[in-house]
């Protein structure tokens, strides 16, 4: 509705002429239009003068078929004078931002993207006048054949509230302006710098300069890198570097709203991409916060305002519980977390608010509140600032100011204020503890007394890389006392503080993760607990800290989403990256983070040993799915596609089983058919032969080559036929030879539990089927005199500890294992896996039921522990690093009180298994041939 209304004693009168005029002109609305322009008359001397001044205007807006910003920017196109069409068209749209604001018919971002718009309008008109006029002038005789912002490579970028489009009435606009110096010879550079620089004064003049017709905006260009030193128009090459050197947590949070608004486009697209790293950062980057709280008190102690008790004179922008802290926990959030998530790269306040509640990094009602407050609060300030056209964001000093705003708002002044007040200090309740923790919360240090060497372990941890900056000191000192208590709570604290030593030694920096803890102090229980249990896990993360990022990113104790999930999350994850290498890095950061979520997980009880060897090996089968998608694409981009029918990737043992554990190798080979292609089709041609081994090559470099970021996995290929002698990539043609007639008895049960990774469904159809026909091809005699030869051979030389080798050895995991793919070769049935094995023994009468009972049961018990104990430690030796939380954890699955009595219950059980296969096979002396 159009109006209002006097809400105090005092009577507000208006031009009684001005109302009979609204009166004649709009007989249909003549007593809203009366309340509206009387209180205008009251409340803003701006507004009041522009509707006296553009009273003809207004009816022309009003009944025009065409929308009224449509006509205003019409007659600016047309005028033969942009510096005076521009200011005049500036004040009819601040009139009509301010009309339909008032009268409640725009909502706040409404109002903002008018203002923007036009704003962004009156940029690129200003620069084409700019460019135009420098080039009539002649001055510089290397633009005389330029006659336009794409040809001398200039391009603006809105920043701040006009990035975001979310100007005030009387906003500055902040533009950055820079030049394309990339392409320039050294020769042209110097003019095309003096050029760039005069169009750019000339741009501010016609947009600021203040004639009789007012202005158009303030601008405002300090945002420039280095702005003491640099002009007001610098090199796009000179900017990338600077930011890439020296850019600050601010300028980040600065680039968050950053878009093209005038001039060249495709290089004002370039250098924003240039810019993506420094603004978006790979990792959680929490360290953020502290710049951020920084930068608040330093302008919250400029302006003096250190409370909110009194709002007479308060800053609703800079001031405690302002509109700039809300934005500042927004982008700080953002800068968080938004390299990790695309979604959350957004200028606009309201909607970051939004998707961060979305995406689980803020509460709903923290982000319903805030966002509630930012319209309240910007609503007051555009009032402030519709008073006098000012750029002002103080509240009144009287309370006759405030009457004055709260007639804007049908509102009683005492409640208003009321309002204020409470908007303000919810604000700042809900942003300080984001940005300031409660340092009352620290807990007095309670280490309990005892070895000497407690102190001096201490007293070196200033020494470490870690906390070589003040910065790290500082923030180290603040989560320092919780730390040592939760090590002085664990169940070894001895142990717990000397590994945390050990992880805190090995911590190349520490500002991020010290930053992070002292945000999200919760985190600090589950690294107490990682480090006390798994040596493994806590030198896994003094070199990879970041996988923390993922506890706190909201799906972190969520249920397993399964293989296909992970691919599509996989397949996301390497499209947002644009290169190569960049895309090989990015998918072993997020493998690494959903391999520690299973460790993590598994510590904590929240999964099963079993369950835990399924998600490492569905983690490993879509990595590969997904990087074999990648290099293929990759490598024809050179070589081009595939030759003939393609090449399928297998995974053999524990890969094939899926079936892993934390340290697990992948064993994989490679069988191609060429179909009679001799070359491939590609920019660079080569035999098909070279072709298949060199793409092998490429996806063994992929998983496991030495990058930027950490391998997930090693690759083994020594399955492959004829092992390291033979070619890395085997063709369908001498693999199916091979099998025939060379392959031992071992080599076929390698391929009972194969599983085929990837590569064209019609070569996987016909590798699968002949792999089956495998199991026929041997007399159960030759099958079984084979793998007894072979056990023998196995067993005869290894050395290793009785104690912690569960894998080798007679009885062990990889015995149970051998005697299992014999039975599925003997009961040639399309099974695989250990369970469906030694049940197809039992089926052929070669076990008793008590017996098959036994085997699976130790094979179960062997594989919890081996899962545990690979995450316990680095070593295959515990007995030295096994502390006691790895000790109970162990005991726990084993179902035993001590280790001694664990020891003697593995024996027992692999002494058994072992005489149960060994009743199975016939006696080694009595065969002679283990093909």
């Amino acid at each position: 509705m159009l109006q209002i209304k006097n809400t105090s004693n005092s009577p507000v009168t208006a031009d009684e002429t001005i109302i009979y005029e609204i009166r004649s002109l709009f007989p249909d609305f003549d007593e809203r239009l009366q309340d509206l322009i009387a209180g205008m008359s009251g409340c803003s001397p701006f507004l009041y003068g522009l509707v006296k001044k553009e009273i003809n205007w207004i009816k022309n807006a009003l009944t025009s078929t065409k929308s009224p910003e449509a006509e205003i920017i019409s007659e600016v196109l047309q005028s033969s004078d942009v510096t005076k069409s521009l200011r005049i068209a500036k004040g009819r749209i601040a009139l009509w931002t301010a009309l339909q604001d008032l009268s409640g018919n725009w909502q706040l971002e409404d109002v903002s993207k008018c203002l923007s718009e036009f704003a962004d309008f009156s940029v690129k008109v200003a620069l084409k006048t700019a460019i135009e006029s420098i080039i009539a002038e002649r001055k510089f005789s290397k633009l005389k054949n330029f006659n336009d912002a794409e040809q001398i490579g200039i391009f603006i970028l809105a920043m701040g509230k006009l990035g975001a489009r979310e100007l005030n009435y009387s906003s500055d606009i902040d533009l950055v302006c820079f030049f394309d110096d990339e392409k320039l010879a050294e020769k042209d550079l110097f003019e095309t710098r003096k050029a760039a620089i005069s169009v750019i004064k000339g741009v501010t003049k016609i947009l600021s300069e203040t004639t009789e017709h007012g202005y158009v905006f303030r601008t405002d260009l300090r945002l420039r890198p280095d702005p003491s030193v640099n002009p007001v128009c610098i090199g796009f090459e000179a900017a990338e570097k600077y930011y890439e050197a020296l850019g600050r947590t601010w300028e980040r949070a600065a680039y968050i709203k950053a878009r093209y608004c005038a001039g060249s486009s495709p290089i004002a697209v370039k250098f924003l991409a240039a810019l993506y790293p420094f603004v978006w950062r790979k990792y959680l980057d929490f360290a953020a916060i502290e710049d951020a709280h920084s930068i608040r008190i330093r302008y919250q102690r400029k302006i003096e305002l250190k409370t909110i008790s009194s709002i007479l004179g308060h800053d609703v922008k800079l001031g405690l519980g302002g509109i700039r802290d809300i934005e500042f926990f927004t982008q700080t959030r953002q800068l968080i977390v938004g390299g990790r998530d695309p979604d959350l790269q957004v200028a606009e306040t309201l909607v970051a608010l939004a998707k961060l509640a979305e995406k689980g990094w803020v509460s709903t009602d923290t982000s319903k509140r805030l966002a509630e407050h930012y319209r309240f609060l910007r609503k007051v300030e555009h009032l402030l600032q519709m008073v006098n056209d000012a750029q002002t964001h103080t509240l009144p000093q009287t309370d006759d100011g405030f009457l004055r705003l709260a007639n804007f708002l049908m509102l009683d002044r005492t409640v208003f204020k009321e309002k204020i007040i409470n908007a303000l200090k919810s604000v700042h309740d809900l942003t300080e503890s984001f940005f300031n923790p409660e340092e009352g919360s620290i807990p007095k240090t309670v280490f309990p007394e005892g070895k000497t060497y407690r102190h001096d372990l201490i007293s070196r941890w200033p020494s470490y890389p870690a906390l070589r900056t003040a910065r790290a000191e500082a923030l180290f000192l603040k989560i320092q006392p919780i730390i040592l208590e939760k090590l002085s709570n664990a169940v070894d604290a001895d142990r717990a503080l000397i590994s945390f030593d050990k992880f805190l030694s090995l911590l190349p920096a520490g500002v991020q993760l010290f930053s992070l803890f002292n945000t999200n102090r919760q985190l600090i229980d589950l690294f107490i607990d990682i480090i006390s249990s798994s040596d493994a896990l806590s030198e896994y993360l003094s070199v990879n800290v970041q996988v923390l990022d993922a506890v706190i990113g909201g799906s972190f104790w969520s249920q397993w989403p399964g293989e296909k999930s992970l691919s599509q999350d996989l397949a996301n994850t390497i499209a947002r990256e644009q290169d190569y290498e960049s895309q090989l890095n990015a998918s072993r950061r997020w493998g690494r983070e959903w391999h520690f979520r299973i460790g993590v997980h598994l510590l904590r009880g929240v999964i099963t040993p079993e369950m835990a060897t399924g998600q490492y090996g569905e983690l490993a089968l879509a990595t590969l799915k997904e990087l074999w998608c990648l290099v293929n694409k990759q490598f024809a981009k050179k070589y081009g596609p595939a030759p003939g029918r393609g090449a399928v990737l297998i995974g053999l043992g524990s890969l094939g089983r899926k079936r892993l554990h934390s340290k697990s190798d992948l064993d994989l080979i490679l069988i191609y058919d060429a179909a009679g292609v001799e070359l491939s089709s590609g920019e660079k041609s080569i035999d098909s032969r070279t072709y298949y081994a060199r793409l092998t090559k490429s996806m063994v470099a992929a998983i496991g080559a030495p990058m930027t970021e950490i391998s997930l996995f090693q690759v083994d290929m020594r399955l492959r036929p004829s092992g390291n002698q033979g070619p890395v990539a085997t063709s369908w043609e001498a693999f199916k030879h091979y099998q025939i007639s060379e392959a031992w008895v071992w080599e076929h049960l390698a391929l009972v539990n194969a599983t085929i990774i990837a590569g064209p469904k019609g070569l996987q159809k016909d590798v699968s089927k002949f792999c089956e026909s495998l199991k026929t091809l041997r007399s159960d005699e030759k099958v079984m005199s084979g793998l007894s030869i072979m056990r023998k051979r196995l067993y005869a030389s290894q050395s290793m500890n009785e104690n912690w080798s569960l894998k080798l050895g007679q009885g062990k995991l990889q015995d149970i294992e051998l005697v299992s793919q014999m039975g599925i070769i003997l009961s040639n049935e399309r099974v695989s896996g250990v369970h469906s094995g030694l049940n197809a023994l039992f089926k052929l009468k070669k076990i008793c039921a008590e017996d098959l009972k036994y085997l699976i049961n130790t094979y179960e018990i062997l594989t919890d522990v081996q899962i545990l104990s690979k995450l316990l430690s680095n070593e295959d030796n515990l007995d030295s690093e096994l502390g006691a939380n790895g000790e109970e954890l162990l005991l726990q699955h084993t179902d035993t009180q001590s280790l001694p009595l664990f020891f003697e219950k593995i024996r027992e059980m692999t002494t058994k298994s072992a005489e149960i296969i060994g009743n199975i096979l016939p006696n080694p002396k009595e065969v002679y041939d283990e093909r």
